[in-house]
């Protein structure tokens, strides 16, 4: 890997979801680096460079010994910290040893460092604690897609809220949207992007969720980002000048590239209402209907335009809706600076 690469190598980054992770090893490639993720005996996760350190096969091919995993093609086998333990064939040679990195389970995702070991701080791992809370009496849904798009491009998807009306009209979106002006702040290290939409009707993908179908209702949607692409959406609806409850639904959307150009999209999403399969499912549907068919197209034809004019085209104009993705770069550009050998984001 380039050492004058444009990824923040010392941040946590979502790996896989752990119901990804099972009793045969996962081959991920993330920031440019093959990865082989396991999940150890003892019940931890654990991540090596996917390949051996003998003939180069991927260890991925391989299976899960106890806390080591066992390549495949002459049964050498790897401990968490990518040293050759066993060496079926006679002694173990020092060369025999693979890379390591940090893998960490928390709210139900593998977080992995691919940077500096050292600076691996387990206290600094996205807090998306809405996805452990059983107060919130909601249901979860998760799932992975794949993009071929930046992942900054896939965050400035999801911090653009002026698109929703345009590109989601009939799904998540109406033109009461475009009546609300954006707001953004800072908050630490947050960037967070509002929209308080008043007189609303829901499309019917939202209103029967929120029970509200054909009810005017005041809308909040605020987004949160944290470097690299880590966000939040919470949505607040709450029916027009009456005395009802706020209902909140909240989602994570964690964007780690796979390449320069292609992103691993992990989301998860709580429901609102009765505790059903079914439903579940329903929105899943609905839910992945939504990307695959509006919004990854969009940024998929985004990320070929700018593949094919390259690095002189001109700059794109800037909206004001747009503020809130021009703090998220130049933000990410700060912390890229501060990194040894990082290039700039455009």
């Amino acid at each position: 890997m380039s050492l004058n690469t444009p990824f923040l190598l010392n941040a946590w980054y979502a790996a896989a979801w752990d119901y990804e992770v099972g009793d045969k090893p996962l081959a991920r490639m993330l920031l440019g680096t093959r990865v082989a993720l396991y999940r150890r005996g003892d019940g931890e996760y654990a991540a090596l460079e996917d390949r051996c350190a003998h003939r180069l096969v991927p260890l991925s091919c391989g299976r899960v010994e106890g806390d080591t995993l066992e390549c495949a093609y002459h049964g050498l086998r790897f401990d968490a910290a990518g040293q050759c333990v066993t060496n079926p064939h006679g002694p173990i040679p020092t060369a025999a040893r693979v890379k390591s990195f940090a893998a960490r389970q928390r709210h139900g995702m593998v977080w992995i460092w691919l940077g500096d070991a050292a600076l691996a701080d387990d206290g600094a791992i996205p807090d998306f604690g809405f996805m452990d809370d059983d107060a919130l009496n909601a249901r979860r849904i998760r799932g992975h897609m794949h993009t071929r798009a930046g992942y900054t491009l896939m965050a400035d998807n999801i911090l653009d809220l002026g698109h929703i009306e345009f590109l989601h009209g009939g799904t998540l979106g109406t033109e009461a949207v475009r009546k609300a002006p954006t707001q953004v702040r800072e908050e630490g290290d947050s960037i967070i992007v509002e929209r308080e939409i008043e007189n609303e009707i829901l499309p019917e993908f939202m209103s029967r969720e929120y029970g509200c179908v054909g009810l005017p209702v005041r809308r909040l949607l605020s987004v949160r980002w944290q470097a690299p692409a880590n966000l939040k959406i919470t949505i607040s609806v709450a029916p027009m000048g009456g005395e009802a409850e706020t209902r909140s639904n909240y989602s994570c959307h964690l964007m780690t590239p796979e390449t320069l150009t292609t992103t691993h999209y992990f989301w998860a999403n709580t429901r609102l209402g009765n505790p059903s399969e079914a439903l579940d499912a329903a929105k899943r549907r609905g839910l992945e209907s939504v990307f695959s068919q509006e919004d990854k197209p969009i940024v998929e034809a985004q990320q070929k335009n700018i593949d094919v004019d390259g690095p002189d085209a001109a700059p794109p104009a800037l909206l004001t809706v747009d503020r809130g993705i021009v703090r998220s770069r130049r933000r990410l550009n700060d912390l890229l600076k501060q990194a040894s050998g990082a290039a700039r984001v455009s």
